[in-house]
C-alpha cells in the first residue's frame, strides 16, 4: 500500500481533503514530499478511468489509479512507479470506505 498521511480535511459541498505522500508508489507523477488535494466522489454515478484517486481503506488510504477489475465487485489499482514492488492491486470495493478524486497537487523541487 502507498505511505500517505492525511494532514486536513475541509467541509465544503463535499469533503475536500489534503494528503501528503510519503513513498514513490506514485512517482514521478506524484513523487514523495508532494502534498495532493481530493475532492469526495460518487463512484457509483461515473469513474473516469486511469485517472488518480485517493482510497480510505481499513489498511489507511491509498493513492492509485483507478481501472476496470475482474468483475463489478472489484477495481484494479494501478501505480505510477514502474519499480516491480509497486504490483497492481486488486481491491474490493467493500474494503474501500471513501474515494476521493485527486484535483490538485503541489510539487516540492
Amino acid at each position: 500500500m502507498a505511505q500517505v498521511a492525511q494532514t486536513a480535511r475541509i467541509s465544503r459541498e463535499r469533503m475536500i481533503r489534503q494528503y501528503t505522500i510519503h513513498d514513490e508508489a506514485m512517482a514521478p507523477t506524484y513523487p514523495r514530499g508532494s502534498i495532493i488535494i481530493a475532492r469526495e466522489y460518487d463512484t457509483t454515478r461515473f469513474v473516469e478511468w486511469g485517472e488518480a484517486y485517493m482510497l480510505e481503506t481499513d489498511d489507511g488510504p491509498i493513492l492509485v489509479r483507478l481501472t476496470p477489475g475482474k468483475d463489478d465487485d472489484h477495481y484494479l489499482c494501478i501505480r505510477d512507479n514502474p519499480d516491480k514492488r509497486f504490483y497492481p492491486i486488486d481491491m474490493p470495493k467493500d474494503e474501500i470506505r471513501g474515494v476521493f478524486r485527486v484535483v490538485a497537487m503541489v510539487k516540492f523541487m
